[in-house]
């Protein structure tokens, strides 16, 4: 078979079983995807094999799709052979699992078919009769791999999808029957395409990889910086920077968060709105506009992104809080608010400040002005309910040209100071106060209790609580009891309507010493208020009654406050 670009495939149709009798080893290379089936997955794998055990006509083959794998050249003779999976490493692995998972169930006796247990375990172990090959007949990538030899040792342990996908298996195989189960792997067959000669292997893995999931973003993304090179080479580069990225991003088990790295570098280097399934695209376009697609200029690409991994587990917590205090109490405050618009923007800061090479442009103190002034921008524009648009601005932002090293701050300040002419430049204070009296805050709990929590902050100081046993709670309740309606007096329903959401008519509580529940009457709640450890809190205690004349009067207190805590003329307030 031949396809594209002069590349030439040979096809087989084989027995599963068949396929995993030969003398090879299945590699799964570091330029693929992880294991990830679901229990989903696994179940309709094991279903299918039920049904054609149960099928009538026991000599017709049931097809269970292709296996695409390609052998790389000047193997030696007399070992295995070792064929990389370009497509069915999730097929294949299931059934591996299937494999282990019934022979552990087998007695030294037992027997379906052909089978017993030591030659399902010789398979699984690349070994024939009077041969101790030592190659496993399957080998995955590293955190797959540690699961899987686990298993096969009869040790099964570990968080993975691979070890999850075992407990799914043992499940169905003790439902079904081991006997079952084999008889219909038995008649399992697949094509089998083996490319034997290719000139890119990025060209086969895009072109053939058209079955079972498809592949996220920042798998494509890592198939390609790997391509090209050898095991040894791909081992090297995987273990010291993509491992890194994962563990700096807290990505073992999910690509999610490397997708929405990748995708925020991508909207910080081209200055556009990447939505997530075009991260690889963009990707490779901007590596190849920037020279980065030459292979031997790959290992410092990866060195860069692990690198910046490392930078935007800061900015998201899942490095740990940046080092300098400056900068995290920032930080801290805008993970808090759960608006993440600023990570283009914010993570070209951190490198700024922490270039991969060491020649930083900027000191801790004007990065922690600007994240300051980051800070105050988007808390301004969420309590005053302009926050359409954050994500253009932001990337336009951080993609604008070099910034003047002699006046770091000052050059920063300018940019942001022209916004003020758009919607998503920063609110003025007569903004913010109209923002406070009038926002209903139906949406965005992290944000409400962020803000609230700052505010705690800075009047309590150090006696302030920890924000973590913390949470709103409505004065006036959602909905109106007899006892509200009469504090309220005339017009208690458009009274309600109009208060009951807003930044006034919210207090922090956390324990049962302050947390009367909603409903109960303002009298009541007025006792438990008094214990709060939140001077917010307390001082609501201290109200004759809770009427719009006391919400106004609320209102612009926290207007004050917050004007002060998020200061704005024209740049950040001197310290």
């Amino acid at each position: 078979m031949a396809l594209d670009r002069g590349l030439v495939v040979q096809a087989d149709e084989m027995g599963f079983l068949e396929l995993l009798g030969g003398k090879v080893q299945y590699h799964v290379p570091k330029w693929q995807r992880r294991y990830c089936w679901n229990a989903a997955d696994v179940r309709r794998l094991v279903e299918d094999l039920v049904s054609i055990a149960a099928a009538a006509n026991s000599k017709r083959a049931h097809y269970g799709g292709s296996l695409i794998t390609f052998c790389p050249p000047g193997q030696p003779a007399g070992v295995p052979t070792t064929e990389r999976v370009v497509d069915g490493q999730q097929r294949l692995t299931t059934v591996s699992l299937l494999l282990a998972c019934v022979a552990d169930q087998m007695d030294d006796g037992d027997q379906y078919g052909e089978w017993t247990r030591e030659g399902i375990r010789d398979l699984l172990r690349n070994r024939k009769k009077r041969e101790s090959g030592r190659l496993r007949k399957l080998r995955l990538q590293d955190g797959d791999e540690d699961e899987y030899v686990r298993i096969l040792r009869g040790e099964p342990k570990g968080k993975g999808a691979v070890t999850k996908a075992w407990r799914v298996v043992r499940e169905l195989v003790g439902d079904y029957g081991a006997d079952t189960v084999m008889a219909g792997l038995e008649r399992f067959r697949i094509v089998s395409l083996g490319v034997v000669e290719n000139d890119d292997p990025q060209q086969i893995f895009e072109s053939l990889n058209a079955t079972g999931k498809a592949l996220e973003e920042s798998e494509k993304v890592k198939n390609w910086l790997l391509m090209g090179f050898s095991d040894a080479e791909q081992q090297e580069l995987y273990e010291k920077y993509w491992l890194k990225i994962e563990k700096e991003l807290k990505a073992q088990h999910s690509s999610k968060p490397v997708d929405l790295f990748l995708r925020d570098l991508m909207r910080w280097r081209t200055g556009t709105i990447t939505a997530i399934h075009q991260t690889y695209d963009v990707f490779r376009r901007w590596a190849r506009e920037t020279e980065w697609d030459d292979q031997e200029r790959r290992p410092k690409l990866f060195r860069e992104l692990a690198h910046l991994a490392r930078l935007y587990g800061m900015l998201t917590g899942t490095a740990g809080p940046h080092p300098e205090d400056a900068i995290e109490s920032s930080l801290r405050h805008l993970r808090a608010m759960g608006l993440h618009t600023h990570r283009p923007f914010t993570l070209r800061l951190l490198h700024e400040l922490s270039p991969a090479d060491g020649d930083a442009i900027s000191t801790v103190e004007q990065t922690g002005r600007i994240f300051e002034t980051v800070a105050t921008w988007i808390t301004r524009l969420w309590l005053t309910d302009r926050t359409a648009g954050l994500n253009t601005a932001f990337a336009r932002l951080a993609a604008r040209g070099p910034v003047d090293r002699e006046a770091y701050l000052d050059d920063w300040m300018r940019r942001i100071r022209k916004l003020g002419r758009q919607d998503v430049g920063v609110p003025s204070d007569e903004d913010l106060v109209r923002g406070i009296h009038t926002k209903h805050m139906y949406y965005g709990k992290q944000a409400r209790l962020a803000v609230l929590y700052a505010l705690m902050e800075d009047e309590d100081g150090d006696d302030a609580p920890s924000r973590a046993a913390l949470w709103t709670e409505r004065v006036m309740p959602y909905w109106l009891t007899d006892d509200w309606r009469e504090m309220l007096g005339a017009d208690a329903e458009e009274k309600h309507w109009a208060w009951r959401y807003r930044l006034a008519n919210l207090v922090l509580v956390g324990s049962a010493n302050d947390a009367p529940g909603e409903h109960q009457s303002f009298d009541v709640k007025k006792e438990c208020y008094r214990r709060s450890p939140v001077s917010l809190t307390k001082r609501v205690a201290e109200q004759p009654s809770w009427d719009e004349a006391t919400l106004v009067r609320r209102s612009s207190e926290l207007a004050k406050r917050a004007v002060r805590v998020w200061p704005w003329e024209h740049g950040p307030a001197d310290r």
